[in-house]
């Protein structure tokens, strides 16, 4: 049922054209998660959203109310996301995502577990970068190795699952015999 919910404000919000309208309903979604969950991770989540919404209506001058709109979307949608993922436990969005095909199921499951893994990984390089005497507002000596640590762990992850058999599908041969093994998304 919340993904239903979930994915009813999320067409909303992509379809919802008028500025006001879209701020409001920002100004609502916060003030609810601000009462139902932790503060501290509230902002954490308001951050990078906040510094990536500055970037698109900074990159976006030209057409200031097309990029404020893209802002708010972008920002209303994330944290429509993280409450989403915040309120409901892991097993039930997994449950949730039932009627999808295995791969997807599988993409989704990673995807959604590796998240509050990256923001750990964010908060311990940034503290490894403070101690190391690193004070300058400047992201990148956060995000590039937490670019790295990310792409090592998705390749170690693709190993896995390639190594136990996930990624392969069975095709027949021309003769219509034997079945073979063909790696995912290439065919015989």
């Amino acid at each position: 049922m919340k993904l239903i919910v979930l994915l009813v404000f999320t067409f909303v919000v992509i379809f919802l054209k008028n500025i006001y309208l879209l701020a409001a309903f920002l100004l609502l979604l916060l003030i609810l998660i601000f009462f139902n969950s932790r503060r501290q991770e509230l902002l954490t989540r308001l951050k990078p959203l906040l510094f990536i919404s500055g970037l698109i209506i900074l990159f976006q001058l030209h057409h200031l109310p097309q990029a404020i709109l893209a802002a708010l979307r972008i920002t209303t949608l994330s944290l429509l996301v993280f409450y989403y993922t915040t309120t409901t436990s892991l097993s039930r969005i997994i449950a949730s995502f039932s009627f999808l095909p295995q791969t997807w199921q599988l993409m989704l499951t990673i995807t959604l577990s590796l998240i509050p893994v990256i923001f750990s990984e964010a908060k311990q390089i940034s503290l490894i970068q403070k101690t190391r005497g690193y004070k300058s507002k400047n992201p990148f000596p956060v995000i590039i190795p937490l670019l790295h640590r990310t792409l090592a762990r998705a390749e170690q992850i693709a190993l896995v699952i390639a190594t136990r058999g996930f990624a392969l599908r069975y095709f027949r041969s021309a003769d219509g015999g034997t079945r073979t093994h063909m790696p995912c998304g290439t065919r015989p």
